[in-house]
């Protein structure tokens, strides 16, 4: 994506599913980050972040060849968690990806935890369809 406007969040939410749909593994931190994802169609399969860096320790293999986007949340520990996801996966022969990671934290009103997502994208389109409304009341 390039670097000029941020992304809204129903547009990050689509390229998330898109990727999500060619196969990629979604690292989450838990079962509500996964949950607030399906809850707005994405798809696919979910990895937890702390089962997925055991899950390496022990099998390594299990990254090989593989795509996972991380998705951790966005304080310091979701940052912590991020980094040692993506020094693991690559050293087991798979692929992070953080471009959506990265997008996403450059949303403006965002929030840090992918948890909340799910309700401030429903917001999002309740202010865009509150915007249109008025917008068209303006012109009769």
């Amino acid at each position: 994506m390039p670097r000029g406007k941020p992304m809204e969040l129903a547009e990050w939410t689509r390229a998330l599913a898109e990727e999500s749909s060619m196969g990629a593994v979604i690292v989450v931190e838990g079962r509500r980050d996964e949950e607030a994802l399906r809850a707005l169609g994405v798809e696919g399969d979910f990895e937890y972040a702390s089962r997925l860096l055991a899950l390496l320790r022990c099998t390594p293999s299990y990254a090989s060849g593989r795509e996972f986007i991380i998705l951790t949340d966005l304080d310091s520990e979701g940052e912590k968690l991020a980094m040692a996801l993506k020094r693991e996966i690559e050293q087991s022969g798979g692929r992070a990806e953080t471009r959506l990671r990265g997008e996403y934290m450059r949303i403006p009103g965002r929030p840090p935890r992918i948890e909340e997502l799910a309700s401030a994208v429903l917001n999002e389109k309740e202010a865009r369809r509150a915007r249109w409304k008025a917008r068209q009341a303006h012109k009769h």
